[in-house]
């Protein structure tokens, strides 16, 4: 279960990176948290990590306003991000039009660093919702408790009340 508190959420990301930091440093054949990063790593979800080490960052884009949260976090991560709608349904549907939605729910073909799309849901005033897929059926997205890293997708659909659209290949 994930706490909406966000001081909670401050002291679960301060202990993951004191892992991260004490794994990587030390015995090389630990494996690390989540947030261990090897050379195979997208430049995205690197650049989605360092956000999440600061708590607050998932409000920082839009102050208080919860649209545009995940999809201005996406456009400052993604390696070839840009402004692609004010909100993550906005987007997809934007990425559509343009030919570069894969529209499969199943996200067989997806590869880490791609785009995720969630349709819209009363769960979040009809935006929609967008992330970077990780890879293995999980992502990492701002949210209106911050920043969740290594989230996992059927997790998020059940919790939210939203189903995948598909997503954007970043490559």
């Amino acid at each position: 279960t994930t706490s909406s508190d966000p001081s909670d959420y401050a002291n679960r990301v301060k202990s993951e990176l004191s892992n991260v930091v004490s794994t990587s440093s030390g015995d090389k054949n630990k494996e690390a948290s989540y947030f261990t990063n090897d050379k195979n790593t997208p430049q995205s979800i690197l650049n989605a990590r360092k956000l999440a080490e600061d708590p607050e960052a998932g409000y920082e884009y839009k102050g208080d306003h919860y649209a545009g949260w995940c999809q201005a976090f996406v456009e400052n991560t993604a390696q070839n991000g840009g402004n692609d709608g004010t909100s993550a349904k906005e987007a997809w549907l934007n990425h559509s039009i343009k030919g570069k939605a894969v529209a499969d729910p199943t996200l067989k073909d997806a590869k880490p660093g791609d785009l995720v799309y969630f349709d819209a849901a009363p769960s979040n005033q009809g935006y929609g919702h967008t992330g970077i897929y990780e890879g293995n059926g999980k992502f990492i997205s701002a949210t209106d408790v911050g920043i969740q890293d290594n989230y996992d997708i059927n997790k998020w659909m059940d919790e939210n009340g939203q189903s995948i659209l598909g997503y954007v290949p970043m490559r």
